[in-house]
């Protein structure tokens, strides 16, 4: 029987830019396995697909024109990680640091996540990676459907902002960012 209260799922792909593809799949084959609703699992696929993104890099921050298994393009790993804490549902991505990296904390990916989940922050374990996370309601009040809740925060905060306050709106959006 599922425990959510034991619910946990780790994944460690190497930083190659198929990772995304892998990482996407596995969120999405143990969150069908919990019976998480359809909704938070798209919410859950689409912020690791950009924290992921993130982590793995690009060809503007060190990646080499030389293959994958060249010795001139170091390949290290990523981490992604599931959990329940509560009636939240924990992604996270765990990176390495690169250098280009040192200064900058915000990016476009943790933009995303911010507006997707219902809190989201990162922390450095260690002086040579990073975590980001992200948490997504899992139930909203008065009981609501499980992605209600995420919903409601973020259309909240865009509203806030005078920005966005409509979610189908803002999903629009993050579709066409994603196809970008």
């Amino acid at each position: 029987m599922f425990d959510p209260q034991r619910a946990f799922s780790q994944l460690t792909p190497a930083d190659t830019p198929n990772a995304v593809t892998w990482a996407c799949r596995h969120v999405v084959d143990v969150l069908r396995q919990w019976r998480v609703s359809p909704e938070v699992i798209e919410a859950a696929r689409f912020i690791t697909t950009e924290l992921a993104t993130n982590a793995i890099g690009s060809p503007d921050e060190g990646w080499s024109q030389a293959g994958s298994y060249s010795a001139r393009s170091p390949v290290g790993t990523i981490t992604i990680s599931l959990s329940f804490a509560g009636s939240t549902l924990v992604v996270s991505v765990c990176e390495p640091i690169r250098q280009a990296e040192k200064e900058r904390t915000v990016d476009r990916g943790s933009l995303l996540a911010a507006v997707m989940s219902h809190r989201w922050g990162y922390y450095c374990p260690t002086p040579t990676s990073k975590v980001v996370w992200a948490e997504l309601l899992l139930g909203g009040p008065s009981g609501s459907s499980p992605a209600a809740g995420a919903t409601a925060v973020a259309s909240r905060r865009a509203g806030a902002a005078g920005v966005v306050s409509e979610p189908l709106l803002l999903r629009r959006v993050l579709v066409g960012l994603r196809q970008l």
